[in-house]
């Protein structure tokens, strides 16, 4: 899958504390066909995970009418990620994204409505941090996976 550089929110960001990358804010109005008629796809891929005093981590796609995140945050769509699981899906090249599914009501960002026009995402950790997590989390309209081979790595010829 090819995924459009502006539809990244997340670039091997390291995400140790419970917070927003304020840096992954994505502006629906640059793209407001984005989410007319279809559902759209937050992917999350987590590149690396050392649990440390986490016992798991919930993602949260959030909008909000605050660039930063400050205040007035909807929470879109989320899931929860026990520790084992996240340790799971770090297993070299055949890393297993966090999808989470959602559609987004234009109509109400655009004109006149809520406002709320930014995305981003939210990682809430349970009990403590992780000694170290880092993710990658894009915006797409059409989610391919394969499930037994996961995603191409870095430096991966296609052919």
């Amino acid at each position: 899958m090819i995924v459009d550089n502006e539809l990244k929110l997340n670039d091997a960001t390291a995400v140790n504390a419970s917070a927003i990358d304020f840096s992954s804010a994505f502006d629906l109005t640059i793209s407001p066909e984005l989410g007319i008629g279809h559902e759209v796809y937050a992917v999350i891929v987590v590149n690396t995970y050392t649990a440390g005093s986490s016992t798991g981590t919930t993602f949260n796609l959030i909008q909000s009418s605050s660039e930063t995140f400050a205040s007035g945050n909807n929470v879109m769509a989320s899931r929860y990620v026990s520790a084992t699981n996240l340790e799971d899906r770090d297993d070299g090249a055949n890393k297993q994204p966090i999808v989470l599914k959602f559609q987004i009501d234009m109509e109400n960002i655009v004109v006149g409505g809520t406002g709320k026009r930014y995305l981003g995402i939210r990682y809430d950790h349970d009990a403590g941090a992780p000694t170290a997590m880092t993710v990658t989390a894009y915006l797409t309209t059409d989610f391919q996976s394969d499930p037994k081979h996961g995603f191409f790595t870095t430096g991966s010829t296609i052919l």
